[in-house]
């Protein structure tokens, strides 16, 4: 069957003719055109040459006319062959099609008559029309490809055409022929680059919503996925068309999308994504938020329309509502660049926030499991630039929006994830990243802090088990073992010094930790200058954060506190055995380490500082009798210690860091009972004694003359007379005249 043009219908008009007239059609007008009566002859043996051309061609073309006739019969009748016979039918005309596209001079005869065919036939029952369509669907996939522009686009406007027809029925609930009609758009969408074909195709399904949208059902995720591929395009045209309709869509049509809510959450994401139109990725964004709301205002959408609460109901609502906004806005937050990214992160820990109160217990494990893909290692960049920027802003942001929304809904998230917190807050600290490592201790201080008055026992031993998890795994131990190492650079194993660096960093953190948790936190502007220094949220512990003031201390079992003391003894006995080498320190410094020779002071005195507070608080503790013993014990050997080491030092800026220790060491004895003082008295006296030698800072002079003067109370050397002044004893002031 071909297109036959003037020149063929007159050539072939006798052969149709007569195959008209030997299948009963239309025999009689064809036969009457060909067998002229004997009048007839006699009038034309009258006309001139010139009538007797025309006349023969105008009977060409009733002859053709006649043929083009019965042809239109053949595709008309279709709908009487059944349906094995009408898909074989399709699958021939199919093939005679694509015979003519790919010829030299292309034609579309064939391929508009399949069009008619579809028209004929699109009342069978869906069944049959469902085979028809698998043919006709696969060669319009073909056609829609194809280079030649003129016959993709008529390929795509025939099947707009056929779809507007299509959609007039409608679709009953459970079946989804509409899907498998529209999917031949997205084939041509997804294969073919031609700007004007998708920009066509993205037309039709907009024309389709705009005029058909009450009676699409199973159709809204092929829409969806074709919007979703034009959401990566770089027309600005096609971009904003299909966002403008993915946008009416949900704003109008909000209950005819429940079933393929995912999908158009999707189509969302992909918008959000597209790297070239940042108006485009804000609005599809707050787009994802609207539907949030519109799930907590109408749940019984999701639950098919029940607002029973069973569990299999609000597994439903889960499913099909909750979980497609969350995990949309993950995916934004893992795929999209920074701010585009920060915006989604932010959105999604305002949901959170904003609807978590009528969340189901089992729910929230999976939000956090979503959550926590922020953090996957297999799902960080590659690059080396790219991860420490997401480390620095994305990771860092999730951290402190998790402890803000944790600590929101405490006793709903507690019994069911508390242990993986305090596992993210350790896989922070241990990345080879110096902010989110900052980032990670801090967020478990301000998480205690947040949190700690709902603690139970249990609870205690897991934040206390973390951070002497958190000591000893990045205790940076490798720097000690740097001497062992041959001097020539040309043989020295390479060490990390970055991570070692980090390391450091973090030892001087948790001891920062331990202080604020069990002794003193700082005050709520302290709290937010650390984590607006951290580019976290600060606001919220600002707020309605309000630790006591104290500390935790009276929530620590006695093995809790020993357990962080060791801690703090570890720390310290590490970093004054680094600052002791002094060879190793010059090896390290040679080597590159720092611009300057290495030390650890810092946390040297730190950690010394911290474990003498917390020791003297167990010390002076009632309730805890029988840890005075130990407690007495481990001051006098860190006091003798300290004080003898003062005494060694020879550099007056050594001096001077560590005179506030000694200060701290000299009041703490100072509060004393009388009996206990004097213990510690004897024990470093002479120590005391021999600071005497060295010019002494002021502070540290002030306290010295403190304790002498006590001395000599508690020893009877000096006493009080009635108006507060200082006089000698009569033992003492008869020795004093007599010599």
């Amino acid at each position: 069957l071909g297109s036959p043009g003037p020149r063929g219908r007159r050539a072939g008009g006798a052969k149709a003719a007569g195959l008209a007239n030997r299948r009963g059609g239309g025999g009689g007008e064809l036969s009457g055109s060909k067998t002229l009566t004997a009048s007839s002859e006699r009038s034309l043996r009258k006309m001139t040459r010139e009538h007797l051309a025309q006349v023969q061609e105008a009977m060409g073309e009733t002859s053709s006319q006649s043929v083009l006739k019965a042809v239109d019969l053949i595709f008309s009748s279709s709908v009487q062959l059944s349906g094995d016979a009408i898909v074989d039918f399709v699958r021939l005309l199919c093939a005679v099609s694509m015979e003519e596209l790919q010829g030299p001079t292309p034609r579309m005869y064939s391929l508009t008559k399949l069009v008619e065919i579809a028209f004929y036939n699109i009342g069978r029952i869906r069944l049959e029309w469902s085979r028809m369509w698998a043919v006709m669907g696969e060669h319009f996939n073909r056609v829609g490809t194809m280079f030649n522009l003129e016959i993709a686009l008529f390929a795509v406007d025939s099947l707009r055409q056929l779809s507007m027809r299509f959609l007039e029925k409608g679709e009953l609930a459970g079946y989804h022929f509409q899907k498998d009609f529209l999917k031949p758009f997205e084939f041509i969408m997804n294969h073919n680059k031609n700007p004007a074909v998708r920009d066509m195709v993205v037309r039709c399904l907009a024309q389709m919503v705009q005029s058909k949208a009450a009676n699409i059902r199973s159709g809204w995720k092929n829409i969806f996925f074709v919007f979703s591929l034009a959401a990566a395009d770089q027309d600005r045209p096609v971009i904003n068309m299909a966002f403008d309709t993915t946008r009416h869509v949900f704003q109008h049509f909000f209950e005819l999308v429940v079933d393929c809510f995912m999908d158009g959450i999707n189509c969302l994401v992909e918008f959000a994504c597209n790297v070239e139109f940042a108006e485009t990725s804000a609005a599809a964004i707050d787009l994802v938020e609207q539907c949030a709301r519109r799930v907590a205002e109408g749940p019984g959408r999701f639950r098919d329309g029940s607002e029973g609460d069973s569990p299999e109901e609000d597994d439903k609502l889960w499913v099909k509502g909750w979980f497609p906004v969350l995990f949309g806005l993950t995916r934004i937050v893992n795929r999209c660049r920074l701010d585009v990214r920060t915006r989604a992160l932010s959105m999604m820990f305002e949901v959170l926030k904003g609807y978590g109160a009528s969340f189901k217990h089992q729910w929230w494990k999976d939000i956090f499991r979503v959550i926590f893909r922020i953090f996957d290692d297999l799902k960080l960049p590659e690059p080396p630039q790219e991860k420490t920027e997401w480390m620095n802003t994305t990771c860092n942001h999730a951290l402190y929006a998790i402890v803000d929304l944790f600590s929101m809904y405490y006793d709903t998230l507690a019994p069911v994830l508390l242990d993986e917190i305090f596992e993210h807050f350790k896989w922070c600290v241990a990345q080879d990243n110096e902010q989110l490592a900052r980032t990670g201790t801090q967020c478990l201080q301000l998480f205690v802090l947040a949190n700690g008055e709902h603690f139970d026992a249990a609870s205690w031993e897991l934040a206390c088990r973390s951070i002497a998890d958190l000591f000893a795994s990045t205790a940076p131990l490798t720097l000690l073992t740097f001497q062992d190492v041959p001097s020539d650079a040309a043989v020295r194993p390479k060490m990390n010094f970055h991570s070692v660096i980090i390391q450091c960093i973090v030892q001087l953190e948790l001891v920062q930790v331990v202080q604020s948790v069990v002794l003193q936190p700082p005050d709520s502007a302290a709290l937010a200058n650390v984590a607006l220094s951290s580019g976290g949220f600060a606001a919220y512990m600002a707020s309605h954060m309000v630790p006591p003031s104290e500390g935790f201390y009276d929530h620590l079992s006695s093995a809790q506190v020993t357990l962080l003391l060791d801690c703090l003894s570890e720390s310290h006995a590490f970093s004054r055995t680094f600052n002791g080498a002094h060879e190793l320190r010059t090896a390290l410094w040679k080597a590159g380490f720092m611009k300057q020779l290495p030390n650890l002071l810092r946390q040297e005195t730190s950690s010394l500082a911290v474990a003498t507070k917390l020791l003297y608080r167990l010390y002076r503790d009632p309730k805890r009798v029988d840890a005075h013993e130990m407690a007495e014990a481990r001051i006098l050997a860190s006091s003798a210690a300290a004080l003898e080491f003062f005494c060694t030092l020879n550099s007056d800026k050594q001096r001077e860091i560590w005179t506030p220790v000694i200060v701290l060491l000299l009041r703490c004895s100072l509060s004393l009972p009388e009996d206990r003082f004097k213990t510690h008295v004897r024990v470093y006296y002479r120590s005391i004694a021999d600071m005497f030698a060295f010019d002494l800072m002021p502070e540290l002079r002030a306290v010295l003359r403190e304790f002498f003067l006590l001395l000599g109370e508690r020893f009877g050397t000096l006493r009080h007379d009635v108006d507060g002044q200082v006089a000698i004893t009569g033992a003492a002031a008869a020795a004093a005249s007599s010599s």
